[in-house]
């Protein structure tokens, strides 16, 4: 730190201290201040709304979820975050709220289509195996630091299932091509 400068001192200790205290509060609160600008970070793209706090009719609150409608095609993501690892409890605290909100979707639109994205600092080895169930499933690491923060997508969106047994076939109503 320059020593001929205080408040430099003060602003760069102030930084050690949330540097060393992340909540996950902090890291929701840094998503919403920079809505216009996370994504150049690595943020995954948001559609047109985005709540944070989001309250279920179950009573269960939802970190993020950002969703629009295009010609009555429901399209959703659903963001848990995690300050530290990602561990399987966080994939399943996701997976029902994205069944609870798929149930609330039902006979509202003629399409939904809703991915989990799972965001914390790492995560166990076995969330990799369940991204590559489903396209809509997706595991992104943080890091935040002296530049600020910034994310970088584990998952590769793909369908491990749907590429390789799938392949252009109609299963279930949808084309796989």
């Amino acid at each position: 730190f320059p020593s001929h400068d205080k408040r430099t001192v003060f602003i760069n200790q102030k930084t050690i201290n949330m540097l060393n205290d992340f909540l996950e509060r902090d890291l929701e609160d840094i998503i919403f201040d920079n809505l216009d600008k996370i994504e150049t970070r690595g943020f995954p793209k948001l559609y047109k709304n985005t709540e944070r706090q989001f309250l279920l009719p179950d009573g269960r609150k939802m970190d993020i979820i950002s969703w629009e409608v295009v010609d009555n095609v429901f399209y959703g993501k659903i963001i848990e975050l995690k300050k530290d690892t990602l561990t399987e409890a966080a994939f399943w605290q996701g997976c029902g709220y994205y069944f609870e909100v798929m149930c609330a979707m039902a006979g509202n639109f003629k399409n939904s289509f809703i991915e989990l994205v799972l965001i914390g600092k790492s995560f166990q080895n076995s969330l990799i195996s369940a991204s590559i169930l489903s396209e809509y499933i997706k595991i992104y690491t943080y890091k935040y630091g002296w530049d600020g923060i910034s994310f970088e997508c584990a998952s590769h969106g793909r369908s491990f299932i749907r590429d390789n047994f799938y392949n252009g076939k109609s299963i279930n109503g949808f084309d796989y091509e």
